[in-house]
């Protein structure tokens, strides 16, 4: 089975300088989400986990869905030249 990288090799403790802007502007978002819903810390952690855990499962479907229509679109592909070469 072939390994899934979890991330891009940056240090497990990131800095908010080796962010770029799209990050930061995310990070802000976050944060200002987090505050003001009022939760607890335990429950704001609880629902980051689950965001990223939904995330990343949909990372995943999409990765195997999209490897399925490429195999799909190659056996089309095959059938087609298959026909083809068979009228002539």
């Amino acid at each position: 089975m072939k390994k899934i990288q979890l991330s891009d090799g940056m240090p497990t403790d990131i800095q908010r300088q080796n962010l770029n802007v799209n990050n930061i502007e995310l990070l802000e978002k976050v944060k200002k989400l987090c505050v003001e819903s009022d939760l607890s810390y335990v429950e704001i952690n609880k629902a980051l986990y689950l965001a990223d855990k939904e995330l990343y499962t949909q990372l995943l479907q999409a990765i195997v869905g999209s490897k399925e229509q490429n195999k799909e679109a190659k056996t089309r592909d095959y059938l087609s030249l298959s026909e083809k070469h068979r009228s002539n």
